[in-house]
């Protein structure tokens, strides 16, 4: 089949950062009705709490600050009650959570104070709201980005072979990790916009009792306040949603084994400079560097990329199926009729070998060396955490596969990656109660090691960034110790496969 011109791929990966655009647009205007809602209820709250408490059309903040009375705190208690129900249903953070039924237990509680629960609720909401929305949004369109990547470039090149399913792990990290100079996250940036929004809000209402102003100066100062995050919010969405479709992209391009990339720029008059000399740009995949070489480059920023192969040669490698079947993708084929085909084909290929089956729910690790045919050479029980293979066993190991129990769920660890490095093995795997974890040897490593102590030193150098970034989050109460654990090990398996070469997935069960 003749190569694809440069044309056809710019306009296939246009056509899909526009679809992109659409969907993002969408969660912007949801997130703006949820902002809009929520100061409608706030400003309710204003009103009704001054036109209760306010003598002579002002109220002061000595009079601001008297206890609520009896009947007062009841009715208080019943809105809190009510928060915390829908807090429970809806997952709000873990901190207002606390707060909420820190009020409930309280018995004296200033008129101020009920004044910011009430309207702290309502922004809470909100941000609660674009939090989700915006999670669903970019763990959607990675996974539609990645496949449609896949299925654009099998369509192009007419040759086809099955893929694996994304899984939620794969997911998770990705969308963990900062990817700015700031090393935020996108719930890190919604957390600080809410914050900054609160500590105004309430420096509003305090000066409003101190001045002794009318509501409606609070109200209007309250409405631009809001309006500011909203306009935070939409950056946030749209710039978010640009960064995680060219994450897919470079992460697909590199499983399908691109080699250069080519950038392309959404010409209109609201092109920004940058995109408009970038435009056009070729690179290597190996300079591919998000907000630097490759979008966004700026917030709001529409530029993609695509794949760019040279006329004199096919650009990629086609047979990658796990059978190592090559498939022909007539130009015809419809989106749904290639998912069907090679991702779900692809995916049901991988299974347990029959005795693979038994490590599901030991509570204990136990190892098997197997063939590739699936029969046992050896077997062996360890602890609840560790497993040991004698000497003999392991020098019979090469090309062979090195199967365990993790009971605890976690993945492989740095003794499990360097004992299939040093003795060559074809795969390692860690079975647990919720999938397994593979680590496949390609037998093209990118550095080489001399013992387990300088291999464990390079896995705990990069472990250590990841272990104070989740540190912080396990203090705010967003995160379990053992889950924090779990997806750092997860994280430096996945950076140590980019770095020297290796393959790791996770396959649910």
């Amino acid at each position: 089949m003749a190569q694809k011109s440069a044309e056809y791929w710019r306009e296939r990966f246009l056509a899909l950062e526009e679809q992109n655009n659409r969907s993002a647009a969408e969660a912007v205007k949801e997130t703006v009705a949820a902002f809009n809602q929520a100061l409608a209820q706030a400003e309710k709250e204003l009103n009704a709490w001054y036109n209760r408490f306010a003598q002579n059309n002002e109220i002061s903040l000595p009079e601001a600050k008297k206890w609520l009375a009896a009947k007062e705190l009841k009715e208080l208690r019943w809105d809190v009650e009510e928060y915390i129900r829908y807090g429970q249903e809806n997952a709000l953070n873990h901190q207002w959570m606390k707060e909420l039924e820190n009020a409930s237990a309280k018995f004296h509680i200033s008129r101020l104070e009920a004044l910011k629960i009430r309207i702290q609720q309502s922004v809470e909401q909100a941000y609660q709201k674009q939090t989700d929305q915006l999670q669903q949004l970019l763990a959607d369109q990675y996974t539609e980005d990645y496949y449609h990547t896949v299925y654009e470039i099998q369509k192009g090149l007419g040759a086809g072979w099955n893929i694996g399913q994304i899984d939620q792990r794969r997911l998770d990290l990705i969308l963990s990790r900062p990817w700015t100079a700031d090393g935020l996250t996108f719930s890190d940036r919604i957390w600080n916009s809410k914050t900054q929004l609160l500590d105004n809000v309430f420096k509003g209402l305090t000066q409003m009792c101190l001045l002794g102003e009318d509501p409606k100066k609070a109200i209007d100062r309250l409405a631009a306040q809001m309006n500011v995050s909203k306009k935070q919010a939409g950056r946030l969405i749209m710039t978010e949603s640009a960064y995680i479709g060219s994450k897919a992209q470079q992460d697909c391009f590199n499983d399908l084994e691109v080699e250069w990339f080519e950038i392309i720029a959404t010409l209109d008059f609201k092109t920004s400079e940058i995109c408009r000399r970038m435009d056009g740009e070729v690179a290597r995949m190996s300079d591919y560097q998000i907000g630097v070489t490759a979008p966004p480059f700026h917030p709001w920023c529409r530029s993609c990329t695509c794949p760019w192969f040279a006329d004199d040669e096919p650009g990629m490698r086609a047979a990658r199926g796990v059978d190592g079947k090559t498939y022909y993708v007539p130009a015809d084929m419809t989106y749904q009729e290639w998912y069907e085909k090679q991702v779900e084909e692809g995916f049901e290929e991988f299974k347990l070998f029959p005795e693979e089956k038994k490590l599901i729910y030991k509570g204990y690790e136990e190892g098997l060396l197997l063939d590739l045919d699936g029969s046992v050479i050896f077997k062996t029980s360890g602890t609840e955490s560790q497993v040991r293979v004698p000497k003999e066993y392991l020098n019979k190991a090469e090309g062979k596969i090195f199967t365990h129990s993790h009971p605890s769920d976690y993945p492989p660890s740095d003794t499990d990656v360097y004992r299939m490095y040093q003795y060559k093995m074809s795969e390692v795997r860690a079975v647990t109660t919720e999938g397994v974890y593979r680590v496949v040897n390609t037998g093209k490593w990118k550095k080489e090691f001399d013992s387990a102590e300088e291999f464990r030193l390079f896995y705990y150098e990069i472990g250590a960034e990841l272990i104070e970034q989740y540190g912080e989050k396990i203090e705010q109460g967003l995160i379990s110790i053992g889950e924090a654990e779990k997806i750092v090990q997860d994280s430096v398996l996945k950076e140590l496969s980019e770095r020297l070469g290796f393959v790791y997935e996770f396959t649910e069960r």
